[in-house]
């Protein structure tokens, strides 16, 4: 059973701590080999099926895993799965696409897409990010991904932190 100290620490956990905490467990040394594979397979419906994610999900709090929310969560243990996550993330994930050599149009593809669009590009940026060997924090676009649509304007800010952190980069002014 909980304690109220504990369920309030859960509830208030930022979204940003809760995908530090999903990628230390995708990146957990004692995760097998078998289950990882298995995370970086199909599609988000087929990982959010899978006992390995919610192995990885467990740090997140179930009001936070509803119906609603569960596939947004596979994508982003599926692409965490795929590309790895840093031990420490220092860089911001526009940064790093725009260093990665990540062309603009595919870019501006992925911001500009909604719903299974979305999702898709997030899968090929993810695979993409795979083959330059780009280790993603996964922050910026793991907030992006579980921004449900009904909230366009949060979803709107975080693009525009990802281009102009991707254009920074591209133009080599990256701010600190």
């Amino acid at each position: 059973m909980m304690t109220p100290s504990t369920e309030q620490t859960s509830i208030t956990q930022s979204r940003s701590q809760l995908l530090s905490a999903v990628g230390r467990r995708v990146c957990d040394p004692r995760m097998s080999t078998g289950a990882l594979a298995s995370l970086r397979r199909g599609d988000r419906q087929d990982v959010a099926r899978q006992a390995a994610f919610f192995a990885v999900v467990v740090d997140v709090p179930d009001e936070r895993l509803v119906q609603s929310s569960l596939q947004r969560w596979a994508a982003v243990v599926q692409c965490m799965a795929i590309t790895g996550v840093p031990a420490t993330v220092d860089t911001r994930d526009g940064t790093l696409l725009g260093r990665s050599g990540l062309a603009e149009s595919r870019f501006a593809r992925l911001l500009a897409s909604h719903g299974d669009g979305f999702f898709d590009q997030l899968l090929l940026l993810a695979r993409y990010l795979h083959s330059k060997e780009v280790r993603l924090g996964w922050k910026d676009l793991g907030e992006l991904a579980l921004t449900d649509e009904r909230h366009e304007e949060r979803a709107d800010a975080i693009r525009l932190s990802l281009a102009r952190d991707y254009y920074r980069a591209l133009v080599g002014t990256v701010a600190a």
